[in-house]
């Protein structure tokens, strides 16, 4: 009973140097982390420049219009000729300010109205 094995409590996980794991987990973090933001900086650069205004598309020259069925008069779909806008100058005027006037005081006299009191 006294007798003692030095390999009694040993275990596999002994066997594992804990700084090496670390420093390689690290360093595999830091390379995904590289991956990672490269990918998604070449994404967005990507879609940067891909991206390109086409011409503004013609304005509409006719409208359809809707006439929804009534008791006396039966469902009716026309077109209509849109009417081009003309530009034109707008003036505006602008508004004169509004004189306001101060808040009337209240007079002792006139604070309790016609109230009978007992003062």
């Amino acid at each position: 009973m006294t007798e003692s094995n030095p390999a009694r409590f040993q275990a596999p996980s002994d066997e594992l140097k804990l700084g090496r794991l670390f420093r390689d987990t690290r360093k595999v973090a830091y390379v995904a982390y590289a991956l990672a933001t490269g990918i998604v900086a070449s994404a967005f650069g990507y879609f940067m420049l891909l991206e390109e205004e086409g011409p503004a598309p013609k304005p509409m020259a006719m409208e359809f219009i809707i006439q929804k069925p009534q008791a006396k008069k039966p469902f009716r779909m026309r077109k209509a000729q849109v009417q081009k806008r003309q530009m034109t100058r707008r003036l505006t005027t602008s508004r004169p300010k509004i004189a306001r006037t101060p808040p009337r005081a209240i007079r002792r006299a006139d604070a309790l109205g016609g109230v009978a009191t007992f003062a």
